[in-house]
């Protein structure tokens, strides 16, 4: 089974931690770790898409709050299923949000964790999350995930998109694909599209 989960956490330990429960049980996973501090902080209209899971620690740093983070993914549709990693004094808060799981970061189990995957990937929800055209932000400081490639290299970027190298899973044909920057503004139906048509045309 092949996965594609995103860790965010600022710290690299725990980044660590998630990677190795996630390939111990899935060899073949796609993660892709990300720290804010690092970064940036995700923007507002990052959609998730790309990724069947989220793992989503507390700790962004000392000017954002996980609990700020979690509240903004959970209020977007068609967002991929979100696991959450805090402390136990959040945990009621946490819980009202309704995040797909919450696991206290002191007292995490391999079992249980495996046992949410398994929950969160088999939930239907994932899918929603690859089917739209907008699936790339690339103020994330991450390579967007695509599904059916492997993205090697950024390449280039536009004003509407950036290019990126990418292997395609299927065949492992090397391809260059052109991205979007991000899902367009409620009241932008027509014009990030238009600007990127206008940019492969020429």
């Amino acid at each position: 089974m092949s996965i594609r989960i995103m860790i965010i956490d600022q710290q690299a330990e725990f980044r660590s931690l998630l990677m190795h429960h996630v390939t111990s049980h899935w060899p073949d996973a796609t993660i892709t770790a990300y720290d804010p501090t690092v970064a940036g902080h995700l923007p507002d209209e990052f959609s998730g898409a790309g990724n069947d899971v989220i793992l989503l620690g507390d700790r962004h740093g000392e000017d954002r709050a996980g609990i700020d983070v979690l509240q903004r993914f959970v209020a977007r549709k068609a967002f991929p299923p979100i696991i959450y990693f805090g402390t136990e004094v959040d945990e009621e808060a946490v819980r009202k949000l309704a995040p797909d799981a919450f696991f206290a970061r002191e007292r995490l189990t391999h079992g249980a964790l495996m046992k949410r995957l398994d929950e969160a990937l088999n939930s239907g929800r994932q899918l929603a999350s690859t089917q739209s055209l907008f699936v790339g932000d690339m103020r994330t400081g991450t390579h967007p995930l695509i599904k059916g490639y492997r993205v090697l290299e950024k390449l280039g970027a536009t004003e509407s998109s950036g290019i990126f190298l990418a292997e395609r899973e299927s065949s492992g044909q090397k391809v260059v694909l052109k991205v979007l920057r991000q899902t367009p503004a409620r009241d932008d139906t027509t014009g990030s599209f238009d600007r990127f048509l206008q940019e492969y045309e020429t």
